[in-house]
């Protein structure tokens, strides 16, 4: 837009989750580090939920659906739980939030 007068349109295709973040003091990380599971026939995407700040947005493309899953199940979007991965995003040395899970 070249100056505040240009407007915009544009159109929603699709919102497969919209979750707002709660940004009171009372939240807490989960226990797990949980992600929500959707796509089509073509493709899986898998994408980190974001509980409170500090944390990180991760879309992973997975090469293929999880056997459990079904077609309806993938439409849809599924939660799910990285099992004995912390919820609580780590820190480096000197609290900087890392954006990858080892």
């Amino acid at each position: 837009l070249s100056n505040s007068t240009d407007t915009l349109q544009m159109e929603i295709l699709d919102t497969p989750r919209y979750r707002t973040i709660d940004l009171s003091k009372h939240v807490k990380y989960p226990e797990e580090m949980e992600y929500f599971l959707y796509g089509d026939p073509d493709r899986v995407i898998l994408t980190h939920n974001i509980t409170k700040l500090p944390d990180f947005q991760q879309i992973v493309n997975l090469h293929e659906r999880p056997h459990s899953l079904t077609e309806t199940m993938l439409h849809l979007g599924a939660r799910m739980s990285l099992k004995k991965v912390e919820g609580c995003p780590r820190k480096d040395a000197e609290g900087i939030t890392l954006i990858m899970v080892p």
